[in-house]
């Protein structure tokens, strides 16, 4: 009897009837969990058709019916009319209003339904989509239905969309792989996006929806991932979601219907056009062309908190594409896998998923890179750098990258809002917050400029804020001291014929010096040299200057430098009554005391020059920071180290098994050495990580140590790993190594030739880049002159990317490969109570070896740098032990292991005058005492010597006198002014220092003659910088760094009024020339002419026209040289003078 009645014995005796094969394994779970199991039998319509008929009767006879499986068999459209009609039931009041039928009874409890992989099922029939429909709709408790690898799409898709909403509460999971969706339209991919979340009423949060939703193999566009993206906001149930293979293009133009209609609405409604584009230029249909839409969907990740796997797989994610992934999960606490298998994310977007990977929850348990391959060439790079993020970001909010940048931007400044402005000029990007999600909320459209500027010093921030809340403390008492300051001056102050106050108000600076010279302001120009110079009206050159002329208004001179413009700040007044006469000789020595009695008055309160800014001088030198102080940059770089560490992620031991895996599981070697190399450049390990690394890919050692040893955080650990390497692998790899192994943070000035492609070579250069942000800020806070090359107060110079020139600049994003040269100029200098060493002497024996060649002893020589500070003389001993031109098999004039030597060294020297002067730099020649056989060496052999000390001090004894005469040869040289200006005429505006250098290279015989060196009283002349070598140093460390402002009568620049920093060299000397009696400046021409610059440039301001010249100082009267007042010029224009040399030991 229990046989006959078992659901077995019926279907046996349906197919005897039907004359059927029976499949009886198909039943062998009905009794258990009542499932029907007849998937990829090939069965045609008749079997399954005998299989659901059994089934349906043993479910209305009250056995448990709750998932039916027909997958991988021969469904015909025929076939499924006949299922859909069995498995339809009865229908209830509710869903005979949704399909127009009338009120009957009965439904089944089917719980799962598939019916994938019946490739004779085309959905052809007129009527097969409603009966279909009709099916689904009569199955209320249907939880799971896969419809995979079946031809739905368009219209069947809305249909289904809308029953399974209305109809299907509890549906949990979706499956419509391959179907075909978004093929011809997006339409049906935005029906399916109303199911990741129930609609619900006014002020409620959304309630159900599906919990697993895979869309693989399909043709999402724009409008569909946007449609997903926007319904994954609102979704409280989705727990897994896959889009693998989702990468066509073919409807990027597509927006389709993203409005937040109901699907009811949406479902009749016929589709709404795509709104007309505006028309854009070439950068934006580029970065159209390039915008992959699966970013739309990426960006609702931000809001949901439910997703706990996620499937891209072979999506095309690019770099860019992996940023926004980035931005949108690194918030995430319950994403647990993650696949991102078969994509170009290539070096750049695997660094964006491993930073990722670290700063997610830590319910990660997976990560699929499997078949990740080079990124490219039309996928765009993230502006956006983790290790600096300041700088100046020009948003099209249009783009989801550009979106993902502002909310990360967003992020960064929460608590420090100062930080982050957006232009005034353009509108305002409307931005909230959500308080339950703690996302922000970005506008979709509309372009915006935002300077994020957040600070990197610390220390310097304090202190700035510290002076700026004293200042606001202070400014209402200051100003209501100057209002009545004022009120009493002009009370007491006499009055001219016009009214206007007359001792009160000043001419402007070159107006006073030709009343006081009583010469045109042009002074000591000639006619010819004048047409040169006035080159701000396009007078050419021969053409004779205008004679001067009378004011209409007044009978004082015009100004006759080819301006001809009056100055407006002086009042037309009638000219007062002559003074009587008085000699010439008597006039000078009158106006010089009174101008001397003024500097000293003034103090180091004349440099502004300009009438109206005495009160802004004053405040600008409040502002600057005592030399030598914490958030100085010759203060304590300790900051400096703490700011390269945070820049990358270090990696736990926790996390460390999941980057371990990902290298197991990559398919090739190709694979793992670029996984390798994005770890070198975004991660911090440990050694023993490394380590564990290289033992699992013992056939890649030599290139892993090489990628992956930048990754490693101190010096120490990084050789040790390179103890792991062969003999015959160790020179080749030390090789690419050197440069991140021997580079200074504390001392990085030098010139820099970086691949970037290397990560040893990248780690260098985006750490320079943060040593270069850290000085910029920490020169700007403490009121630091700005010397720099072209103005943006950046340390690097002479900037190329492929060769091509560029100006370095905060916006500027460090590319992932291609070669990068430049150089790097610090103003970090020795604080004043710094001393030089007491002993160099082992360090010349080392240096001196000729065992080691230069490029070894230059890094040697840099690593030590950062512990010590010299002199001048241990500098110029110091740069001996290098190969010169004249000691060198090179013809060439250039010392390069010199020039290298003194860029380490310059930044070290406590007596920074001397440095600059005829000692070292300013003097073409040095001297030592020549090598004898029978004399004592300079320098012992052995370091146990107890002499050396003594023999040092008495060989260095006579240089100094040497040295010391030459130095006051060249300040004797300036005191008689009538010698100077003959000088002047004869040698072209060359000084008596560079005259004698001339005669003493006369006397010194060539190296290519071969005759020995000429001896002047027991010394032999040699050259420490050649000439060539002052010109490289003035390219590679600037003329700012090198210009001594102490003593410019020494130095002979060539200028060019086009770059900033030697225009602004230039203005320091016609300032100098402004305040110093009898100071003049001189430049040579191109044509031989010698002319002097006008003063009226003091106030106009140097011309930035592109005229090259030889700019040069001369002090005519050293009476009224004032050492205190080049020191306060010196702050503004240089940097490393405190006003006396620095302390020398012996």
């Amino acid at each position: 009897v229990e046989l006959s009645v078992s659901p077995e014995f019926a279907y046996l005796r349906n197919c005897e009837v039907a004359g059927l094969l029976p499949v009886t394994k198909a039943w062998e779970r009905f009794a258990s969990d009542g499932s029907v199991d007849a998937s990829d039998r090939s069965l045609g319509d008749a079997d399954l058709c005998v299989i659901v008929e059994t089934a349906v009767s043993r479910a209305w006879k009250g056995q448990t019916f709750k998932n039916l499986n027909l997958s991988g068999n021969q469904l015909t459209d025929a076939g499924l009319m006949k299922v859909s009609s069995m498995l339809r039931g009865r229908s209830s009041d509710a869903k005979a209003e949704v399909l127009g039928e009338e009120t009957g009874f009965g439904n089944l409890e089917l719980e799962s339904l598939n019916l994938a992989s019946n490739s004779a099922l085309l959905f052809r029939a007129p009527q097969l989509a409603g009966r279909l429909n009709q099916m689904l709709a009569s199955l209320p408790c249907l939880r799971n239905l896969d419809l995979s690898h079946l031809a739905v799409r368009g219209r069947i898709v809305i249909g289904l969309a809308h029953v399974l909403e209305t109809c299907c509460p509890d549906l949990r999971s979706l499956k419509l792989v391959n179907c075909g969706l978004g093929a011809f339209d997006q339409s049906d991919c935005v029906a399916l996006a109303s199911l990741l979340s129930r609609p619900t009423a006014a002020g409620e949060k959304p309630a159900g929806g599906l919990e697993n939703l895979d869309l693989g193999g399909n043709f999402l566009g724009r409008a569909g991932f946007a449609a997903l993206g926007a319904g994954l906001r609102s979704s409280c149930r989705l727990r897994q979601i896959s889009l693998a293979g989702n990468c066509s293009r073919r409807n990027e133009n597509d927006v389709g219907d993203m409005s937040p209609r109901p699907l009811s609405e949406r479902a009749g409604s016929p589709r709404p056009s795509s709104p007309p584009e505006a028309t854009v230029d070439a950068e934006q249909m580029q970065a159209e062309k390039g915008f992959n839409s699966l970013q739309l969907f990426l960006e609702g990740l931000q809001a949901n908190s439910s997703v706990t796997s996620l499937d891209i797989s072979a999506c095309a994610v690019c770099p860019c594409t992996a940023w926004v992934l980035a931005e949108a999960l690194r918030s995430h606490k319950h994403i647990a896998h993650l696949q991102l298998a078969d994509n170009p994310l290539g070096e750049e977007g695997l660094r964006h998923v491993l930073r990722m990977l670290s700063e997610i929850g830590d319910n990660i348990r997976s990560c699929d890179l499997r078949g990740n391959r080079e990124a490219e060439l039309s996928s765009y790079s993230t502006r956006f750098r983790h290790a600096s993020p300041s700088g100046v970001y020009r948003l099209n909010l249009r783009y989801p990258l550009e979106r993902a940048v502002l909310r990360a931007l967003l992020v960064l400044a929460e608590g420090r809002e100062r930080c982050l402005k957006f232009d005034p000029k353009l509108p305002k990007p409307i931005v909230e917050r959500d308080a339950a999600t703690g996302c922000w909320t970005v506008p979709m459209q509309g372009m915006c400029n935002v300077t994020f500027s957040p600070p990197i010093s610390q220390l310097s921030q304090q202190q700035r804020e510290e002076r700026e809340s004293s200042r606001a403390t202070m400014a209402d008492s200051q100003q209501s001291q100057q209002a009545a300051h004022t009120r009493i001056a002009f009370k007491d102050q006499p009055e001219d014929e016009c009214g206007s106050p007359g001792k009160g108000e000043q001419l402007p600076l070159h107006s006073r010096k030709k009343a006081r010279h009583g010469t045109p302001v042009g002074f000591g120009i000639s006619s010819q040299g004048r047409a040169a110079l006035d080159f701000s009206v396009g007078r050419k050159e021969g053409e004779s200057a205008p004679p001067p002329q009378k004011s209409e208004q007044s009978d004082s001179l015009l100004v006759s430098d080819g301006s001809a413009e009056t100055n407006a700040d002086v009042p037309v007044c009638k000219p007062a009554a002559p003074e009587p006469e008085a000699t010439r000789a008597d006039t000078n020595q009158a106006v010089r005391a009174k101008r001397h009695t003024i500097i000293q008055r003034s103090g180091e309160g004349f440099v502004d020059l300009k009438r109206g800014k005495a009160d802004k001088s004053e405040e600008d030198k409040s502002a600057i920071v005592t030399p030598g102080q914490a958030g100085t940059p010759e203060g304590d770089w300790s900051e400096v180290s703490r700011l390269i560490v945070k820049s990358r992620i270090a990696v736990s031991a926790l996390r460390f098994q999941l980057y371990r895996g990902l290298f197991s599981k990559s398919v090739n070697s190709a694979e793992q050495l670029r996984l390798a190399s994005a770890c070198g450049k975004e991660l911090w390990m440990s050694m023993l990580q490394v380590q564990m690394l290289l033992a699992d890919m013992p056939e890649l050692i030599p290139e892993l140590v090489s990628l992956m040893s930048p990754a490693i955080v101190n010096r120490k650990p990084q050789l040790m790993v390179l103890s792991r390497l062969s003999k015959s692998h160790l020179s080749k790899v030390s090789r690419r190594l050197n440069m991140g192994i021997f580079f200074e943070e504390g001392n990085p000035t030098g010139s820099y030739l970086v691949d970037l492609s290397d990560p040893a070579d990248y780690v260098v250069a985006e750490n320079v880049l943060l040593v270069n942000a850290w000085e910029s800020e920490v020169a700007r806070c403490a009121g630091r002159a700005d010397v720099s090359q072209t103005g943006n107060g950046e340390m690097l110079r002479n900037e190329a990317y492929n060769e091509v020139p560029f100006t370095y600049g905060r916006d500027w994003v460090l590319p992932n490969t291609g070669w990068l040269r430049f150089d790097y100029s610090s103003t970090r200098r020795p604080p004043p109570e710094a001393t030089g060493l007491n002993e160099i002497g082992e360090m010349l024996r080392q240096l001196k070896t000729k065992a080691i060649n230069s490029t070894s002893k230059l890094r040697a020589l840099r690593t030590v740098s950062v512990h010590i500070f010299i002199t001048t003389i241990q500098c110029r001993q110091l740069l001996m032990c290098f190969p010169g031109s004249s000691d060198s098999s090179s013809s060439f004039d250039e010392n390069p292991a010199r020039q290298e030597a003194f860029c380490i060294l310059h930044t070290r020297v406590v007596d920074r005058e001397r440095m600059l002067g005829p000692e070292l730099m300013y003097a073409p020649v040095s001297v030592k005492m020549p090598e004898n056989k029978s004399s004592t060496p300079s320098v012992p052999t052995t370091s146990k010597s107890p002499s050396r000390k003594k023999t040092a001090n008495r060989l260095s004894a006579p240089l100094t006198d040497h040295l010391a005469t030459v130095m006051a040869q060249a300040q004797s040289a300036a005191n008689p002014v009538a010698a100077r200006k003959t000088q002047f005429k004869k040698r072209g505006a060359m000084s008596i220092v560079d005259a004698e250098a001339k005669e003493l290279s006369k006397e010194r015989p060539s190296a290519a003659t071969g005759s020995s060196h000429q001896r002047t009283q027991n010394y032999v002349v040699f050259a420490v910088l050649q000439e060539a070598d002052q010109v490289a140093m003035f390219r590679r460390l600037g003329y700012l760094h090198l210009l001594n402002p102490l003593k410019p009568e020494l130095c002979r620049l060539q200028c060019n009024l086009s770059l900033h920093e030697q225009r602004r060299a230039v203005q320091f000397l016609v300032h100098l020339a402004a305040v110093e009696t009898g100071g003049r400046v001189f430049a040579l021409m191109d044509n031989g002419k010698q002319v002097s610059l006008p003063a009226s440039w003091v106030d106009k301001g140097v011309p930035t026209t592109p005229l090259d010249f030889v700019v040069s100082y001369d002090a005519m009267d050293a009476n009224y040289v004032s050492r205190s007042n080049r020191l306060s010029l010196a702050e503004q224009y240089c940097i490393g003078f405190y006003g006396a040399p620095g302390k020398q030991t012996a």
